[in-house]
């Protein structure tokens, strides 16, 4: 069950709270909730007997920000329309039982689903977090990000694992954090959040090679050409599913799962051709049908727009940004977007250059190793598309 987006926080919480006793009193299975809400901040039971809260929470409150208690341990913890508010509840049978092995469990599930996006993400405090403890999931080490929160909710028959994963906007939490924290006196870093990194499309070096591999013995006006048309679709397709990306895929029925399965597989097929292909022609072939050979293997679409650049992963972070945000948000990111896809198209007129210093026998090489790693990205992209699927 997922509840979408809440106009007020406290019907997440409650909501919550009634799925809990729900599953421990048998009336409910396992249940899973996902939801985003307007802004809050979320405080203990017990923060609210430390001396100074109450100043502290109408500073707070001065800021537009409503205050909330929660029944979980920890510290305080802030989000907004940027942040995911995620819970597993499920039966128990012996509270003694299981309560680190939810938490591990837990913080690997968030660090999986964060480095499918390419963030380097693992389990680890992080030094001046917001609600310190050792379940955070963070990247940059110990004087790094904070990106998620795990806490635990326990009764006789039923336990809630929850995670709060600061996604975008984290820059109205670090106000309302670091004044919170700041008048109670307990330490907070502000650069211990912050945004997740956008990580669209595939990285520029790693995308050129493949490139290069994909488009040897194309001419050089071709490769031009190839590069140009290939990173305007990838633009094209990007910039659709920013602006229109739920709705499209809410049309035609289609699972970013199912997406990233037969992208999977059509990548596959063409890496056994990089792989395993040779010429085996009786004579050489002039430089005029080498080239309209070329025009009819048009790599620019398939795979160079889509899924090497416009891939399962970058759609997937284009969605998870652009999602409820408003017009100038959409246009900063999508700003950093074109960045990035200039870069990327810098890389790939350049490829050629790089693949001429490897000479004929090192890019024979080049190619076959690159297709064996496409191959391993292809056969990737399937099993998570089946995980998914199947999960």
């Amino acid at each position: 069950m997922i509840a979408e987006h809440l106009d007020d926080p406290e019907d997440g919480f409650g909501l919550q709270q009634a799925v809990l006793e729900e599953v421990a009193s048998g009336g409910r299975g396992p249940t899973a909730l996902a939801w985003t809400s307007s802004p809050y901040l979320g405080v203990t039971r017990s923060e609210t007997l430390l001396p100074g809260f109450g100043e502290a929470a109408r500073t707070a409150e001065s800021l537009g920000i409503p205050i909330l208690v929660r029944n979980s341990g920890g510290g305080a913890v802030a989000a907004n329309e940027g942040s995911i508010s995620f819970s597993l509840t499920f039966p128990v049978r012996d509270l003694r039982h299981g309560l680190y092995e939810r938490y591990t469990e837990g913080v690997d599930l968030v660090a999986s689903a964060l480095q499918r996006l390419g963030v380097p993400a693992e389990g680890g405090e992080v030094e001046g977090e917001f609600c310190p403890g050792a379940h955070s999931v963070r990247s940059g080490g110990p004087r790094g990000v904070k990106h998620a929160g795990l806490a635990q909710r326990v009764t006789r028959r039923a336990a809630r694992l929850e995670a709060l994963i600061l996604v975008a906007q984290t820059e109205e939490l670090v106000r309302v954090l670091q004044t919170f924290y700041g008048t109670l006196g307990l330490p907070f870093r502000p650069d211990s959040i912050g945004d997740l990194p956008a990580t669209v499309p595939r990285d520029p070096p790693g995308l050129a090679a493949i490139f290069a591999a994909l488009t040897r013995g194309y001419p050089e006006k071709r490769k031009r050409e190839v590069a140009i048309r290939g990173t305007i679709l990838g633009a094209v397709i990007l910039l659709i599913f920013a602006f229109a990306g739920d709705a499209l895929l809410g049309a035609l029925g289609i699972g970013l799962p199912a997406f990233r399965t037969a992208g999977g597989i059509l990548l596959f097929l063409l890496s056994l051709d990089m792989i395993f292909a040779s010429p085996t022609g009786l004579r050489s072939r002039t430089v005029r049908e080498q080239e309209e050979i070329s025009y009819e293997h048009d790599v620019s679409v398939f795979p160079l727009a889509i899924p090497l650049i416009a891939g399962p992963g970058a759609i997937t972070t284009v969605l998870l940004y652009t999602g409820g945000r408003d017009l100038a948000g959409t246009a900063v990111f999508v700003g950093v977007l074109l960045a990035v896809l200039l870069i990327t198209l810098v890389a790939l007129l350049l490829a050629s250059r790089i693949m001429r210093l490897f000479g004929e026998t090192g890019s024979n090489v080049l190619t076959r190793v690159l297709g064996v790693l496409l191959a391993a990205l292809a056969v990737q992209f399937v099993f998570d598309g089946l995980e998914s699927i199947l999960a």
